[in-house]
């Protein structure tokens, strides 16, 4: 029975097609004759009887009473109402049933139909038999949809999301500009540089950099100044704004202000990495390529105009830092080399038994300077990036003004410096406590005044200077006067001091030129700075060992009671010459003068080292 008529109402229901009418459906076969248990009859609903005959025939009238005939009651019919025919189930057919029959041919009559599914309001859906119809479960179909609605809740924050990043790094990359650039800022002989290229990735967040070049600044000057112009700027403002667009990197280099020294300083950032080129101006002739560090032991050897191109760069080589700017300048300039000499002295004045030394800086060529004049004569050696030259004022030396003259290429300049005395000072020993048998070493062995006129042009104690090389208590100091059995006693010379004044002037004095040390026997001997051995054996009666520290600068060791080197080595500070045995006598020399050890041995004076 349709739903209509279960529901009370008067209409039929559509008329279900039967499956072979559908276009694209197959029709049932004779063994598969659909047939569902019937359904309850609703209450009001016209008691339907079967027909009876066969096909053709009329179907028999209702009898009486039967609630075909009765009227309908009830708020929706009222009794004016007509009675409504009676709705008649539709018949089910068998395969050999004809089709506008409504019997089989065993004359029973069709059994109703049950109620249509909703597939079969569709003409075009799939024909589901009894046993193949299987409809999903409801449960699984919620699954889906929930699923479906988190997947879609899931892509919507997800597009949100990188929608706000893409806003979040485009500002972020726009806020990155062209003032966020490293700060170099090079100089070159004083002279700040320009640089003439550049080519930077900054970092903006995670991997996304911005690149900035050359032409970005210029584009950014040209838009700036014709924003100005626009503004009503004054005229001077709008002439520069006018000439700012036809700007370009410059085709020559920047040119700097002539240099005066052959060693100019290069001032570098410290986190950056450097490269430096020079060539000669016009042919191109190389004339330095290396790092800024080597370019601060480079001296010029000959005047003339040179280019240069200095690269600074950051993050382009190994593994570059993603927050760490990455890219480089570069900067071309031009000079022309134009150095004057400069003459310095390490003090003024200089005191007896000390050294001199004279430096020459802003001086080109190979070939060595000369200083001659009353101090004596000296040929210069390379020192750093100038020359140098020693010359030892004697003890005996007059205090006054004196002038030397030196001769570089062509030039002659001359120089005045000042001598002064040293404060004498007086030893007194005597025979009766032993004090006048303390060995004493004067004028030097015929054996090692023949090593004197030895001098190594390369100065041994530039870097590190010397050390004191032996441990003890000194006896016999440099430059005192030593007076054996004078008479010192107050008492006697209270009673004649005429008297003990004539015959202490008959005791000759004899002056100190080195230190004596009274020292433990085996105390070590070691070298007080680097130089080559040029003598160890026998001299003066005793074991001797004499190093040259270059330029004629030596140290000799007397009284030592085993020698550990051998002539020819090359020593270096605190290496181990010897050992003592008692006494040990130390002697320094510049060419054939003795000069103060003290002051050798604390790095001060002519002979400290020079940074």
């Amino acid at each position: 029975m349709r739903r209509s008529q279960r529901e009370g109402g008067g209409a039929l229901a559509p008329k279900r097609r039967p499956a072979a009418d559908k276009p694209g459906r197959k029709p049932a076969g004779p063994q598969r004759a659909r047939t569902l248990p019937e359904e309850p009859q609703a209450p009001n609903a016209y008691i339907e009887n079967a027909p009876a005959g066969g096909p053709g025939e009329a179907p028999d009238a209702p009898a009486q009473g039967s609630l075909e005939n009765a009227p309908k009651t009830g708020p929706e019919h009222s009794p004016a109402d007509p009675p409504e025919p009676a709705a008649k189930s539709a018949p089910t057919f068998s395969g050999d049933a004809p089709e506008n029959g409504f019997e089989d041919a065993a004359g029973n009559a069709p059994e109703e139909e049950p109620e249509d599914s909703p597939d079969d309001f569709f003409e075009d859906g799939p024909d589901y038999g009894p046993e193949e119809y299987d409809p999903p479960p409801r449960f699984g179909r919620r699954v889906l949809r929930v699923l479906g609605l988190i997947l879609g809740w899931f892509a919507m924050v997800a597009l949100f999301v990188l929608l706000l990043v893409a806003v979040v790094s485009f500002l972020l990359y726009r806020s990155v500009t062209l003032s966020d650039l490293p700060q170099a800022e090079p100089a070159f002989a004083g002279q700040t540089l320009q640089e003439t290229d550049f080519d930077w990735k900054l970092p903006v967040v995670g991997p996304l950099r911005r690149r900035f070049t050359m032409a970005d600044r210029y584009e950014a000057a040209a838009a700036a100044a014709a924003s100005a112009a626009s503004a009503g700027e004054s005229e001077e403002e709008n002439a520069y704004a006018e000439s700012l667009p036809a700007l370009a990197p410059p085709e020559e280099p920047q040119q700097l202000e002539p240099v005066d020294s052959i060693a100019p300083s290069l001032r570098l950032p410290e986190q950056m990495e450097s490269r430096l080129e020079i060539t000669r101006a016009g042919s191109g002739e190389p004339v330095f390529l290396g790092s800024g560090e080597d370019f601060s032991r480079f001296v010029f050897s000959e005047e003339g105009v040179y280019d240069a191109v200095l690269t600074l760069s950051q993050g382009e080589e190994g593994e570059p830092d993603p927050s760490e700017p990455q890219g480089h300048y570069t900067y071309h300039f031009r000079f022309a080399l134009a150095p004057r000499p400069q003459i310095t002295l390490s003090s003024d004045p200089v005191m007896e038994g000390s050294v001199l030394r004279i430096g020459i800086t802003g001086l080109t060529g190979e070939v060595s300077p000369i200083v001659t004049g009353e101090l004596g004569s000296a040929s210069f050696v390379r020192l750093g990036s100038g020359w140098a030259a020693y010359l030892a004022l004697p003890q005996t030396f007059t205090a006054g003004e004196f002038t030397m003259e030196i001769l570089y290429g062509d030039t002659r300049e001359t120089v005045s410096v000042h001598a002064a005395y040293r404060q004498t000072q007086e030893l007194d020993t005597f025979t009766a406590d032993g004090s006048a048998a303390i060995p004493y070493f004067g004028a030097p062995p015929e054996n090692v005044r023949a090593l004197f006129e030895i001098a190594d042009p390369e100065i041994y104690w530039a870097e590190r200077g010397f050390v004191q090389p032996v441990q003890g208590r000194p006896v016999r100091n440099y430059a005192v006067i030593e007076y054996t059995d004078r008479i010192v006693d107050k008492e006697l010379m209270a009673l004649d001091p005429e008297g003990v004044k004539a015959y202490n002037d008959t005791i000759p004095g004899r002056r100190s030129v080195n230190v004596t040390f009274a020292t433990r026997p085996g105390a070590e001997i070691v070298a007080p700075a680097d130089g080559r051995v040029v003598f160890a054996g026998l001299a003066g009666g005793s074991r001797c060992v004499v190093i040259e520290h270059g330029c004629g600068l030596k140290s000799l060791f007397y009284l030592l009671g085993r020698i550990d080197v051998s002539e020819g080595d090359y020593v270096s500070q605190g290496a181990l010459l010897g050992t003592a045995q008692g006494h040990t006598v130390c002697e320094v020399r510049l060419g054939d003068s003795p000069i103060n050890p003290w002051e050798v041995w604390g790095n001060y004076g002519g002979l400290a080292p020079v940074q």
